[in-house]
């Protein structure tokens, strides 16, 4: 054909005036044959028959990280190692635990007056029992040299 060069082609409209619709892609050879693709049901069911065990995994992990259980757990393996070391980095957490434990003091003081009784006599019994042996002793040498004067010649003059 005249005209047409550099290989294009060039469509030509049939002669009862009517065009057909003429397709821009190459027919693939067995597209007619090729399967769908898979539905998104297709896709989750899939997903949860290959990985059924790993999804529930994770959401275990998921719900046992939101657990303030698992949270106090965690933080009770850790919590005198951590307090030691922040202790020693600051006196800060004294300073904010300080009314804390005397509160607890407190508290422990007037609910069981007993148990502190029994814990400190141990320690303090062997010296109130020295204490009031001397305070004894003082007295008595006291008396003793009242009733000499009193009883001296020159307590008598």
């Amino acid at each position: 054909m005249p005209g047409a060069s550099s290989g294009q082609t060039c469509s030509v409209p049939p002669e009862d005036g009517t065009e057909q619709a003429t397709s821009r892609e190459p027919e693939i050879e067995g597209a007619k044959d090729a399967p769908l693709p898979p539905s998104d049901a297709d896709i989750v069911r899939l997903r949860e028959l290959l990985f059924s065990r790993e999804i529930a995994l994770i959401d275990d992990l998921r719900a046992a990280l939101e657990s303030r259980q698992f949270a106090a757990r965690k933080v009770s393996e850790v919590l005198a190692e951590a307090v030691l070391l922040r202790s020693e980095k600051d006196p800060g957490l004294s300073m904010a635990l300080e009314p804390v434990v005397d509160a607890i003091v407190k508290t422990s003081l007037n609910t069981r007056r007993n148990d502190l009784v029994n814990a400190l006599f141990p320690l303090m019994g062997p010296t109130i029992h020295r204490s009031i042996a001397e305070s004894f002793r003082s007295m008595l040498g006291s008396f003793s040299k009242s009733l000499e004067m009193s009883f001296s010649w020159k307590g008598l003059r």
